[in-house]
């Protein structure tokens, strides 16, 4: 048996799911790139709220969230940056027997221009192997 991915809707809202032949699995929404849920060894790991807005606008709260391009609010970008605000692409996942390997990715558009105006590449780059879980959020300038 191997990992698996599969899309799913979580509360409403479109996400990609992972798991792995031991029972290990993780849902990322689309929405903000946002990891909703982590259950290693047959138990949840993480928090999210009940309050939470799943509605597609705005940020879910608890889970692990991405902040791009600042933490906390200052001038105009909204708190915690417009990148968990946002749909980002998701790619081919990889699996591995006991492992699964995903991707997403946000470029700069006319709706970051917005708050923001450099041009980027970010990308969420999540791995999953029986009880442990990393993840990678890796920024490129590709403006001048």
């Amino acid at each position: 048996m191997s990992a698996t991915c599969r899309d799913v809707t979580f509360a409403g809202l479109p996400a990609t799911e992972l798991q792995l032949p031991c029972g290990d699995r993780l849902v990322v929404a689309h929405h903000g790139a946002h990891v909703l849920s982590w259950v290693a060894r047959g138990r949840e790991r993480l928090y999210l709220s009940p309050r939470s807005a799943m509605d597609g606008q705005a940020a879910i709260r608890g889970g692990i969230p991405v902040c791009f391009p600042q933490f906390n609010q200052r001038g105009k970008l909204p708190k915690h940056g417009f990148a968990r605000n946002l749909p980002w692409a998701v790619h081919a996942p990889k699996l591995d027997g006991e492992q699964a390997h995903l991707a997403l990715s946000l470029h700069d558009s006319v709706a970051t221009r917005r708050w923001w105006g450099q041009a980027f590449e970010a990308r969420l780059l999540i791995e999953l192997t029986p009880g442990a879980l990393q993840i990678e959020l890796v920024v490129r300038n590709t403006d001048t």
